[in-house]
């Protein structure tokens, strides 16, 4: 009798264990993995940091089918732990089939930017919603 309910918790704890390890297609991370969406064939967001100490703010949305209405609106912070993150600058544009954004902005030594892509897709009346996220701290001495 010991040993079978041994066995059936031996199963339990196996089964919660891989319930545990999940990994969630709305978060790509660092290892690449990208959500499928019905209407998007994909979006990034990226922060870039220029050796002349200028950031670039780059952001693409693109469509999986022609006549495919694109929103998107990409919004730069300067992060803060005490304080939380402060709007520097947003960008907005609408367009058919791809939206690209590759904006400038002033880089303060040892700060903390955090970019974020919001868009929205819409085929056939059918909307999708895009929020990508990208956080990167400037030093000077690295570039």
């Amino acid at each position: 009798m010991k040993r079978r309910l041994l066995q059936i918790l031996a199963v339990i704890l196996c089964f919660a264990s891989l319930m545990t390890c999940q990994i969630l297609a709305s978060d790509t991370g660092d290892s690449g993995i990208m959500p499928l969406w019905d209407n998007a064939s994909g979006a990034s967001c990226d922060i870039v940091f220029m050796e002349t100490g200028v950031g670039l703010a780059i952001g693409s949305v693109s469509a999986r089918k022609s006549n495919t209405t694109i929103y998107a609106r990409l919004e730069l912070y300067r992060t803060h732990w005490l304080f939380g993150d402060t709007l520097l600058n947003y960008w907005a544009a609408a367009d058919y089939d791809s939206v690209n954004f590759g904006e400038t902005f002033t880089l303060t030594d040892g700060q903390e930017y955090k970019l974020v892509l919001k868009a929205t897709v819409t085929y056939n009346g059918n909307a999708e919603e895009i929020t990508l996220t990208d956080v990167e701290t400037y030093h000077a001495s690295d570039s």
